[in-house]
């Protein structure tokens, strides 16, 4: 019972010590600042300010800065989720306006604000309007990424305490000292993958960034990690944005499919 006795002492400064060694790096997310967009809608010059989404669901705080010169008026706000997903039944439809808002340009140059709502990770088009024209602006909604290394630790120490509670229950119950070894063992075991997954965290390159290396998508944006680095050109503005109008026909009869091309930028017709 001694040795037993020693066993234990020892695996619980084993743990102490794994205590001060340093954290796991946590992953950078997608869309990880404010989004700052000049924007031209016919003869307003325009900047939009898209705030952080820090939270889901959560607020989008969106501000128009307008410039001097640029004439009154209201705009038409809208969120608009983007972009495929696995998973076709989560949330609103894509290409719907899940929240609307509107902005009223005074005769000052200024800022104008105002809050739609979020209700995913993913990518998102604000789509602006003024009565006669339509511009879209692209965004990403990061999510809460967690890394493969990450996870790794988090499972090395949830075993780690598991394994040190059945270490002192044997070392009490047990009459021959040499069992303690066996989950003893397996403390050490998970400790040292728990602390070699931190270790190496930091050393681990970041995955693809969607809009910025990859296109985004909802998948992509939830789990980065899941994508195979491609080599690509920024994606996070498109030059332009193809649109289709809904029609009715019937199973066998002609129909008409209306394609509009809008300039990505000014959101005129391309």
């Amino acid at each position: 019972m001694r040795g037993a006795a020693r066993t234990v002492a020892a695996v619980l400064c084993a743990l102490a010590l794994s205590l001060f060694l340093p954290a796991t790096a946590r992953a950078d997310s997608a869309g990880g600042g404010d989004l700052h967009v000049a924007q031209t809608l016919g003869d307003r010059e325009l900047t939009f300010v898209l705030r952080r989404v820090t939270g889901l669901p959560g607020p989008l705080h969106v501000d128009v800065l307008t410039h001097r010169g640029t004439p009154a008026g209201a705009l038409r706000l809208g969120a608009v989720p983007a972009g495929v997903a696995a998973d076709r039944a989560a949330g609103a439809p894509v290409g719907t306006v899940t929240s609307k808002a509107s902005v009223r340009l005074g005769d000052e140059p200024g800022t104008y604000g105002t809050v739609l709502d979020i209700d995913r990770a993913g990518p998102w088009e604000l789509v602006v309007e003024d009565g006669s024209r339509t511009a879209r602006i692209p965004f990403v909604v990061p999510g809460q990424v967690t890394s493969p290394p990450e996870r790794t630790v988090f499972a090395g120490f949830v075993a780690a305490g598991v394994l040190m509670l059945v270490t002192l229950f044997v070392a009490v119950r047990a009459r021959r000292g040499s069992w303690v070894l066996l989950p003893a063992s397996g403390v050490v075991a998970a400790l040292a993958t728990a602390v070699t997954a931190a270790l190496l965290s930091a050393s681990l390159p970041p995955p693809p960034e969607p809009g910025r290396d990859v296109d985004a998508t909802q998948d992509n944006v939830t789990d980065p990690y899941a994508v195979v680095r491609p080599v690509s050109a920024e994606h996070s503005r498109p030059p332009a944005s193809l649109e289709t109008a809904a029609y009715t026909a019937r199973p066998g009869e002609r129909g008409t499919l209306r394609l509009d091309v809008n300039d990505g930028s000014t959101g005129l017709p391309a």
